[in-house]
């Protein structure tokens, strides 16, 4: 049986206090700096499965999630659609080069993905990050 955890309203740019990144790349050190998030607390997680008990474990306390599609475990996709059983907040995807294939787009659309983004430029995920919160 599935536990739910308390849906969160959207955050405010100036509420960003913790984001949760999804990526089998997580145990690299330099994938972990990459993400430079003003004054947001970051978690990691290198699979779907780990992403969620720490969901569970948080009680839901993101404020936003990224995360990678292929990943050992649990994909992005499945990861993704547990998700929102459990939340809304938003998720940006992670691809190795930004573009997906139309039914994948579509899929991640159905289930209220924000963006997709290319994997190795944390410049243009900070500034997607920040532009969702201030639109939330």
């Amino acid at each position: 049986m599935a536990r739910k955890v308390k849906k969160k309203r959207k955050p405010k740019r100036s509420e960003i206090k913790r984001v949760l990144i999804v990526h089998p790349d997580c145990s690299l050190r330099p994938f972990r700096e990459s993400f430079l998030i003003d004054g947001a607390e970051l978690s990691f997680a290198i699979n779907g499965v780990d992403a969620l008990r720490e969901l569970y474990r948080s009680m839901g306390g993101y404020d936003a999630i990224i995360c990678g599609i292929i990943m050992p475990q649990m994909d992005g996709y499945s990861f993704v659609s547990r998700v929102r059983t459990m939340t809304d907040i938003p998720v940006i995807i992670l691809s190795d080069n930004g573009d997906l294939d139309d039914q994948s787009a579509q899929l991640f659309a159905q289930l209220g993905v924000s963006c997709f983004l290319p994997r190795d430029s944390s410049e243009e995920i900070n500034r997607s990050l920040s532009h969702m919160m201030l639109s939330a």
